[in-house]
C-alpha cells in the first residue's frame, strides 16, 4: 500500500497544484458505464482515461529511481535499497495502470 502512495505522489501533487493555483481545470469524474440497473453488467464495457503527460513525468521519476537504485546496490547504501525499491515499484504500477488506461 506504501508504494502505490508513493506512486501516486506525482498525480496527487498535479491536482493540489490546480487547486491551489486556480487554473480552472475541469474535473472529469469516472464514468458509470451507463450500468442503471442489476441486469446490466461491465463486462462488455471497458474504462479509457484521456491522455496526459503526466505519464512521461512518472516515467522519468520511475527512471531517476532504478538509477538511484542502481547506484545503492553498487556502493552497498544496504540502508537505502529497500526504499528505494518501494519507490520504484510504486511508480511501476501507476505508470503501468495509466499506460493500460490509456491505450
Amino acid at each position: 500500500m506504501m508504494s502505490i502512495g508513493i506512486g501516486l505522489a506525482i498525480n496527487q501533487s498535479l491536482a493540489v497544484c490546480d487547486g491551489l493555483l486556480n487554473v480552472g481545470a475541469d474535473f472529469v469524474r469516472t464514468p458509470k458505464h451507463g450500468v442503471v440497473n442489476r441486469k446490466q453488467s461491465l463486462s462488455g464495457k471497458r474504462y479509457r482515461s484521456g491522455k496526459t503527460w503526466v505519464v512521461c513525468l512518472e516515467s522519468l521519476m520511475l527512471a531517476y529511481l532504478a538509477v538511484t537504485l542502481a547506484f545503492a546496490v553498487q556502493h552497498a547504501h544496504y540502508w537505502s535499497i529497500p526504499f528505494l525499491a518501494m519507490f520504484c515499484i510504486g511508480y511501476l504500477y501507476v505508470m503501468g495502470l495509466s499506460l493500460y488506461q490509456n491505450r
